[in-house]
Parts: structure tokens; C-alpha cells; sequence
């Protein structure tokens, strides 16, 4: 599983940083190409600022959480933890198209440093707002209907919805004097809302200028239907930031097929914290995060090889019986 936008921070991987070299060679390998399209250096960026400093700088951020993702993916391979299936939320797809095969990493980070350009420049300043709460308080508060747009669902009490900074200061207001918890992602503009729309020709047409899509090589599962895609179309990497997220619909719908094993290639564990939200108690299924804002990747690494190993017969094979027709 790979999590967008949100789930980043400064000091991402810092552990693995210094201490594995597939992740060390990928986080360069890829710094090499942004700096490359930006003249800077996501590198520098990330490991020189404190954890605790926020990191709002879309085209640092966006290329950044790819490059993280994608680094951590690596360094499972190489441990032996090959998934057949990826799962990403909102710009984790880009990594999820990565790790299927689908694109490279250098269409994945140009055409995540040419998105976060455009927003930048041609969208007015926004934001998301995480509400602790059912998705059914978006449809009995006029106000966050009239306000905001939903931006997903992560879980029965958990929602997500985004708006231009006025409307979400009216947003929190409304919300505070009801004592609903909630909190302001580290994102300066309304993704999965109208408020983007702007540059969505562009972008697409950016798209469609790269190296043709590949079918992808794992069965790929969209964080944004819920459904799998056998074939990705061009528009797919813009309307995963614009469409509505569906991870709690998709965790149920994988949870339904199978029991399975998830593993949350995101930089702070935030998709495999929402499963522990939704999975039914008598649930089969595990999941693990293995990158935490607590620098304890290796020991979770470990940790997860050492489930795999107690439990499978064979391969390390994550999913073992994707529905008919499903295995590409």
C-alpha cells in the first residue's frame, strides 16, 4: 500500500537512509533525476530539516514521497518480500504505478514535479481537512457540504475533505464549536476538489506526452474505484489527486475476497492505521507498517519477515488467491 500526500514529513527513512544501501542507492537514483528537472535536491531537503518542521513545499514534497515510497519498495524486494498486488491512495499512486511497472521513476517524478508546478502556479491556496467523524456528517452539516468537497473516506469515523483556506477556517469553526475532532494535513492546496481543475488539461496533456503505459505486471487495485485495472489510461495519474479517495470501500471489498497480508510502503504507517479502524475483529488478515516517523524501519522490516516466514509455505507471496481473472 502507498499513501499520498499527507503522510510525509522531513527525516523520512532517516534509519534506512544510513543503514541499507538498496534504499540508499534508490533515494539517489532518484534525487539524481529531480535534480535534474528542478536544479535542487530533494536529498538535501529532507534530511536537513527537523522532523517536527512542516514540509508544505508541493514541489519538494510531491516528487519526495515518490522517491521515499519507491526506495522502501526497493529495499522489501530485497529482502524478499515480493507483493502480488499494489494498492495506492491518491498520489501513492504514482509510486503504485512504479512498483507495477506501469511507468518508470523518471515519468513518475516529472510528472509529479510537472503537476505540483502547475498547482503551484495556477491554483489559488487551499487545503485538506482530516474530520474524525462518520462520512454521514458531511451530508447533515449544510456547511461542509456547502464549503468543502469529500475527498474520501478512510474508515467508518474517518473522512477527509478539502476546500480553499477561507471556507475551511469556516469549516474547523463549525466543527470545534460541535467538538468534532479534526486536523489540517501538511497540503497547501484543495486536491480532490473543483479548486484543481484548472490545470487538469495540462497535466494530462503532459501525460500523454511520456513513454507509453505498460500494462501492469502486478495486479494493480485502485485506491480510486476500488475496482483492478487490468489497463491504466493516460488520465489516470490526474484523476487520482481529483477524484474522491475510496480506501475504506476498497479495504472492504480485499477483505471480503481473501485474507491477506498488507504492507504499508507509506513514510508514516498512515494506510495500515486506518485498516486497524476498519478490519472486522475476527479478521485473518494482518497488516504492517514499516516506515514510522520513530526511525524503527529495520526492526519492523524484521518483524514483518518474520511473520511471512512463520506463515507461508514456500515464496513470501503476500496475496494468495486473487479473484478469477485478476492475476495479470
Amino acid at each position: 500500500m502507498f499513501s499520498g500526500q499527507g503522510s510525509h514529513y522531513y527525516q523520512m527513512g532517516k534509519d534506512l537512509w544510513e543503514s541499507h544501501p538498496v534504499f540508499r542507492s534508490e533515494m539517489e537514483r532518484g534525487d539524481t533525476i529531480v535534480r535534474s528537472l528542478l536544479g535542487r535536491s530533494v536529498l538535501e531537503e529532507i534530511y536537513r530539516h527537523p522532523i517536527s518542521a512542516p514540509f508544505d513545499e508541493l514541489t519538494m514534497s510531491h516528487p519526495a514521497l515518490i522517491m521515499v515510497e519507491n526506495a522502501l519498495f526497493a529495499t522489501l524486494a530485497s529482502e524478499g518480500i515480493q507483493p502480488d498486488c499494489v494498492w495506492g491512495s491518491s498520489a501513492g499512486e504514482f509510486a503504485a504505478g512504479i512498483a507495477a511497472g506501469v511507468w518508470s521513476l523518471e515519468s513518475a517524478l516529472a510528472a509529479s514535479i510537472e503537476q505540483a508546478r502547475h498547482v503551484a502556479c495556477s491554483c489559488s491556496p487551499g487545503g485538506m481537512l482530516a474530520v474524525l467523524g462518520p462520512p454521514s456528517l458531511y451530508y447533515s452539516l449544510p456547511l461542509l457540504r456547502s464549503h468543502t468537497t469529500l475527498a474520501g473516506v478512510n474508515f467508518e469515523s474517518h473522512f477527509v475533505v478539502s476546500g480553499l483556506h477561507k471556507e475551511l477556517e469556516v469549516v474547523e469553526r463549525c466543527l470545534a464549536e460541535r467538538g468534532i475532532i479534526h486536523q489540517r494535513l501538511a497540503i497547501q492546496f484543495a486536491f480532490h476538489s473543483e479548486a484543481i481543475d484548472v490545470v487538469s488539461d495540462s497535466f494530462v496533456r503532459f501525460c500523454e506526452a511520456l513513454p507509453e503505459f505498460k500494462p501492469p505486471q502486478l495486479t494493480f487495485f485502485s485506491g480510486m474505484t476500488a475496482q483492478y485495472l487490468p489497463t491504466i489510461p493516460r488520465s489516470y495519474f490526474w484523476d487520482v489527486v481529483r477524484q474522491p479517495m475510496k480506501f475504506h470501500e476498497g479495504s472492504m471489498r480485499l477483505e471480503r475476497e481473501q485474507s491477506s497480508v498488507f504492507v504499508d510502503c507509506g513514510p508514516a504507517g498512515t494506510l495500515a492505521t486506518f485498516l486497524k479502524q476498519t478490519l472486522p475483529s475476527h479478521s485473518r488478515s494482518a497488516y504492517f507498517s514499516t516506515m514510522t516517523g520513530f526511525h524503527q524501519c529495520t526492526s519492523n522490516i524484521r518483524i514483518l519477515k518474520k511473520h511471512l516466514a512463520g506463515t507461508a509455505q514456500g515464496p513470501v507471496r503476500l496475496f494468495e488467491n486473487l479473484p478469477a481473472g485478476q492475476a495479470l
